[in-house]
């Protein structure tokens, strides 16, 4: 059927990883504090609304789950989850780390409705429970990371369309910038190695270690850091687009653009250079401006 293909098509679309603690935490206490709010005005049939004050407890246990559950999962994420499997996340790995969330966070609830002596635990209740809630949230966690993914591709795609524009303007050659390609930069790799600025297409962070890739298929594995790099050399052409790399603005071929961000295409090489949305703007600013 070709609806069940194009939905596991769209399911398979790259998204973001987005299980960073930081830039979760916000979520997670806004959704927590709607959760409080929601359980003490509007759950009913657990405590008559007379006793304020037990019913207050009550919800403030809910939303303390709430919280607490997925920061201990986003700890877990952060240390389980490879880097590997993070640069090549998708759409349904997004929806099946809420469902995780929303699964937990149901068994939190269920606990603290048993403790507070409200209901009488039994198997079938306990999985009635967490069924019903996963299944509510089923649809609206799907919907809401498809919206998300589109207006994500949109963004970077557009982006992506406006800076090969101006890459393909720049390559025109009667202008005077495209001279300052042809400028024989040479960098201080390390105290033995020299390298032309022309023959560098990337620079790639090992640990405590730098690999220098070159456009002849070459390759300089030194002892340093990006940040060492790029302070002993000042050459307008070297920028860096990730916590991992430096590329050579003269090899990017051209830029593409998804739910993920922007990656660089690189001429006469295969692997794409991710761009952190923290590059973005250094990155427009040197294309418009070679």
């Amino acid at each position: 059927m070709k609806w069940l293909g194009d939905l596991r098509d769209k399911f398979d679309k790259p998204y973001p990883f987005t299980g960073d603690l930081r830039s979760s935490l916000k979520v997670i206490a806004l959704i927590a504090v709607f959760v409080f709010f929601f359980v003490l005005f509007f759950v009913t049939g657990f405590i008559p609304a007379h006793e304020f004050g037990r019913k207050l407890l009550f919800s403030a246990y809910f939303g303390a789950v709430t919280l607490v559950i997925p920061v201990i999962n986003t700890l877990i994420f952060l240390a389980t989850i490879p880097e590997k499997m993070r640069d090549n996340w998708t759409v349904k790995h997004e929806i099946g780390l809420y469902m995780i969330q929303v699964s937990a966070i149901a068994v939190g609830n269920f606990a603290v409705t048993e403790l507070y002596g409200l209901q009488p635990f039994t198997i079938v209740a306990f999985v009635e429970s967490c069924l019903t809630t996963v299944f509510v949230a089923t649809i609206p966690v799907s919907v809401s990371v498809l919206i998300e993914e589109r207006k994500r591709f949109k963004k970077y795609a557009e982006m992506a369309r406006v800076m090969n524009t101006a890459s393909a303007h720049d390559r025109d050659e009667t202008r005077p910038a495209a001279k300052v390609v042809e400028q024989n930069i040479v960098l201080e790799i390390d105290e033995e190695t020299r390298v032309a600025e022309r023959e560098i297409l990337y620079i790639e962070s090992d640990k405590n270690y730098v690999r220098v890739k070159l456009v002849d298929g070459g390759e300089h594995r030194v002892r340093s850091t990006l940040k060492d790099l790029l302070e002993r050399n000042t050459s307008p052409r070297l920028l860096r687009v990730h916590r991992a790399f430096i590329v050579n603005v003269a090899a990017i071929a051209s830029v593409d653009g998804n739910a993920q961000g922007l990656k660089l295409q690189l001429k006469n090489v295969r692997e794409t250079i991710p761009v952190s949305r923290t590059y973005i703007d250094e990155l427009k600013s040197c294309i418009s401006l070679n």
